[in-house]
């Protein structure tokens, strides 16, 4: 039971750890998609983005990060899992 109960906690914390991640990672995403965007033909953005495609820039970030998240949890658990094993042994 120990061992479920600290694989949950590793899990949590895997979870904690990508979010965190993810969302340091969002501005740089975030700002990395506008000056591509300010590139193209919208014509209601000039020098700033207009409220519709600040929208779908957050939206498609947000869809692709939680496309993500399953497999940046699961290499977080094992980068968790790995770090306890050296702890461990040493």
């Amino acid at each position: 039971m120990a061992i479920e109960e600290g694989n949950q906690g590793l899990w949590d914390l895997a979870d904690e750890n990508v979010i965190a991640q993810q969302e340091d990672a969002f501005d740089g995403l975030f700002d990395e998609a506008v000056k591509e965007h300010l590139k193209g033909d919208c014509p209601d953005c000039k020098d700033e983005l207009c409220s519709n495609c600040e929208d779908q820039i957050t939206k498609r970030i947000e869809e692709w990060q939680e496309s993500q998240f399953d497999d940046q949890a699961d290499a977080e658990y094992d980068l968790l899992i790995e770090q306890e094993e050296e702890q461990e042994t040493e």
